[in-house]
This record gives C-alpha cells, structure tokens and sequence, in this order.
C-alpha cells in the first residue's frame, strides 16, 4: 500500500517535509479509503462510469459525497462498486472490468438535498458482507481558520470542459490539464493540502488543489478526520 503526497504548487512525487509530523494519521485514514464507481446502465444497455472517493467509518459503513450517490443521469439501474480500500492504482482496464476486488455497495441513506443545503452533501453506504479492517472515527472538533487541512482520496480525469467551466482564462487548456494530471494522477491515491478560509457550525470551506473523482474523500485536521456525528434512521 502507498499513497502519493501532493501540495498546491507541489509537482512531484517525492514526500513534502511539512507532511511528516502528520504522515502515520495520512498512511492510516489512506488505508480506510477506497475509490468509488458508479454504474449506470440505460434503456438501450449502455454502460456509464462516475467515480469519486468512500472512506470506512465503520467495519462495513462508509461515507461518501451525497452527490455522488445519485441513480446516474438518464439510468435505469444504478450500481454502486468500491475497491479494495488502500489500494494504491487502479488503472481503467481494473475498474471497467471490476478487477480487483470489486465490492458491490448499497446506499443506506443519503442526505443530499441539492445545492439548497451544501452542509448535507453527505451519503452513507453498506459494503453488505465485507468488513474493512481500517476504518476512521469522526471527530466534531471545529478546525481554526488558517490551519492546514488534508484530503486522501482518488482523484479522476480531467476533462476539458470541467477546466473551462471551473478554471476561467486558461491560456491553454491541454497544457493545464497535463499539469492537473501531474498534480492530482488520476485514479491514484492521493492527499492534498490546503488552508481552511471559514469554519462554520455545519460547513467547513477550504482553499486546496482538487478535481472530480475527490468528492467524499475525507478531510483531516490534526490527525483527525473532521465531520458531524450521523444517525441512520
């Protein structure tokens, strides 16, 4: 198992001095999180793949981003599939095939509410009979404003309308998605660091190089994963 440490303005593989007072609490959450794949098949049996990042909270129970918990867009059956949590990369042949260790997944409850309520981007899935042997406590602490964050999780592809749209007046849009592409590899377990601009009761926002496919990852402080306490009903 290995995981890449990356920072903002950080394009290399190498491990950052400032991340090895924190590297033990990183290896361990990396070893609780797992890339997630969402399947959809439609009416005429074609197949879509979204990806974005779970990490265990419990032997069987994860979270991940409401959003990315959604029936996809114009399915008729959704299937929801992790891979082995730690593994280091997974390649497209891997994940298209489900190899190795596919996991089929089931939403348990997801709280998402569109963008009406962002503090509520939160679902909780069941991985049924496999139990992770990592899983990661939440904690409620407020995080100070101005004091480093990470988030561990699988990065995705990208794409050239997603730069445009996100990343307003890119002189050259080929050349901004290689070097995303060396920042933040796609479908390799990553953590990027970032600083926290505004904690509120409910919603933290940070200032941190992401991309789709980082969705649900989870975000640490102090060793710590930060969240709120869930209770299924």
């Amino acid at each position: 198992m290995g995981i890449r440490y990356q920072s903002p303005g950080v394009l290399t593989s190498r491990v950052a001095p400032d991340f090895d007072p924190d590297k033990a609490s990183i290896l361990a959450a990396s070893k609780a999180t797992s890339l997630l794949m969402i399947e959809g098949i439609d009416s005429r049996g074609r197949r879509s793949l979204n990806f974005a990042t779970a990490f265990f909270i419990a032997p069987s129970l994860l979270l991940t981003a409401g959003h990315a918990a959604l029936e996809a867009a114009g399915a008729v059956r959704t299937d929801l599939y992790i891979f082995h949590p730690g593994t280091q990369q997974l390649d497209w042949n891997q994940v298209s095939r489900r190899t190795p260790s596919a996991i089929r997944c089931t939403v348990v409850q997801n709280l998402y509410m569109g963008d009406r309520s962002p503090s509520r981007d939160i679902a909780i899935l069941s991985s049924g009979s496999f139990e992770s042997a990592h899983f990661l406590l939440l904690s409620g602490d407020r995080i100070p404003v101005h004091r480093n964050v990470d988030v561990i999780g699988y990065p995705g592809e990208k794409r050239n309308l997603w730069l445009t749209e996100k990343h307003e007046g890119l002189n050259n849009v080929e050349e901004s998605g290689a070097a995303g592409e060396t920042l933040l590899p796609t479908r390799q377990l990553v953590v990027t660091r970032g600083v926290v601009a505004y904690d509120a009761e409910d919603l933290t926002s940070y200032t941190i190089s992401t991309c789709p496919g980082l969705s649900g990852a989870c975000v640490m402080f102090n060793g710590k994963v930060h969240g709120i306490t869930l209770v299924c009903i």
